[in-house]
């Protein structure tokens, strides 16, 4: 396998929210092999509390969202794996009950292969009135 198709390290997607940070703990919920976790920790943050997150865009034509079997709206068997989908009304109401988004932006990256579509993500959890 060619990594160099599948991951990209030069995706300079946190870089861009380091400033927001100011050292704050991120809550960080990877799922690779901890690159996004390891610019985060050498740029001094702990890792909890502040949601940067993405999401799969509808709009994303060459990893999934098209031409493949529909398990329901939104929601693919990508090679035989389900793999689910966001629009802006599925992102907002994904984050309409306890969280405050600060930032929802859909962008196409250079990651892997072809570009890919994605939402980004930064939110905060609400307050508990309780």
């Amino acid at each position: 396998m060619n990594s160099a198709a599948t991951t990209n390290e030069s995706d300079p997607w946190l870089e861009r929210h380091l400033s927001r940070l100011g050292g704050r703990t991120v809550f960080e919920i990877g799922c690779g092999g901890g690159r996004d976790t390891r610019i985060l920790v050498n740029a001094g943050c702990g890792v909890d509390g502040l949601l940067l997150c993405r999401l799969n865009s509808t709009n994303d034509v060459h990893y999934g969202a098209r031409g493949h079997d529909e398990i329901e709206p939104d929601y693919y068997s990508v090679d035989g794996q389900p793999k689910r989908f966001f629009d802006r009304a599925t992102v907002d109401a994904l984050f309409a009950e306890g969280w405050n988004l600060c930032d929802v932006e859909e962008r196409t990256v250079m990651r892997y292969t072809y570009p890919k579509v994605l939402w980004e993500i930064v939110a905060t959890k609400a307050a508990n009135d309780d």
